[in-house]
This record gives C-alpha cells, structure tokens and sequence, in this order.
C-alpha cells in the first residue's frame, strides 16, 4: 500500500450553492470541495494586473514561438487595460499570442492587437481638459448614461422629489421629466436604477 497525500484543486465561475438548490449539482460533492474559497475577481475588476499579465504571457510565447519581442508600446498596454476582457485571463493570453503572430518590431503596438481590443476605443478631452474613455460606447451610449448616472445622482441628493432635482440641475421641471422617462428612470421616494 502506498500512502499519497494530494490536494484537489476545483474552480467554477457559477454558484455550486445555487445549483445544489436546483438539483444540478450534488450536495455531498459540494461539501467535500467546500473547504476553503478563493474567491478571484475576474480580469476587468482587475486592470492593474493586466500589464503584469501580458509581460508575463509574452515571455513564455515568445520563448515557444522563437520571437525576438521586447514588450508593448505604451497604447498597446493602454488598450489592454481598458479593454473589458469577457473571456477573463484566457482571453487575454489569446490576444497576447496572435499579437506576437502579427508583430514585426520589437514591441507589440496598438495595431497588432485584435481589432476587438482596440476596435472602437475614443477618449475624449472635456472642456476642463479630462481625458475620459468612452470604452466600446458610442457617444450617444455614452452620453445617455452620463445623463442618466447624473439624473439619478441629482434625485437621489433630492429624495426623489423632481421639482427640487431640476433646480439642483439647472433645468425646468417638464424638461427633467422628459429625460426621466426617455432613460427608463423609476421615480420615487427610493430612486431605482
């Protein structure tokens, strides 16, 4: 007889607990696997990691693929960190391997990202000289949800009374009304999203 001593390893992104509820995972797995959580946001809670990541995924590809890249040029890494990441910390090393199929310099620019990474990436700067990213909105989606956050900010300062949050606004009663309902915004004494 030989003794082995292991450790098992599992990770999901769905809630055991919930489908143990459901009936689609058994209970007694459940509470053999649940012994210590980890819990690990996913990728786009965690921009600040994602330059860390690509270095690190670039050195091991470019060692397999026999690749002289150095790095990424600073719009390239801009364009990662901004990027939302879907596909979580695969996705990223994906994008990271076909970028050093494409590239031909020494650092992986913005171009040698997928097109989706980069695709559609605006930053704007506002009247007070703010950058601000619109992400992968139009402006129009952008804008709308700028007046929307701003609205509910002002209602909910103005305990949802509408009079009061279009003084605070700057803008006539009838006119916040409008927006209210153009954005789907439930008016109330408890403002909801």
């Amino acid at each position: 007889i030989r003794r082995v001593d292991v450790r098992l390893i599992a990770a999901t992104n769905r809630n055991l607990n919930e489908l143990v509820k459901q009936n689609e995972f058994r209970e007694d797995l459940l509470y053999r696997l649940d012994v210590y959580n980890l819990h690990v946001p996913p990728l786009r809670e965690r921009a600040e990691d994602i330059p860390l990541l690509a270095q690190t995924f670039l050195a091991g590809l470019r060692a397999e693929m026999d690749k002289h890249v150095e790095g990424f040029s600073d719009d390239a890494l801009a364009a990662l960190a901004a990027y939302h990441w879907p596909g979580n910390v695969r996705e990223l090393r994906n994008a990271i391997e076909r970028s050093l199929l494409t590239c031909r310099g020494k650092l992986i620019s913005v171009n040698d990202l997928p097109e989706k990474v980069h695709a559609r990436r605006v930053s704007i700067s506002t009247s007070t000289g703010e950058l601000v990213d619109l992400g992968e909105s139009s402006l129009d989606e952008w804008l709308a949800e700028t007046e929307r956050n701003i609205i509910l900010q002002a209602l909910e300062e103005c305990d949802g009374v509408q009079v009061n949050a279009a003084r605070l606004l700057g803008i006539s009663e009838r006119s916040l009304w409008h927006r209210v309902k153009k954005l789907n915004i439930q008016v109330g004494r408890k403002v909801s999203h």
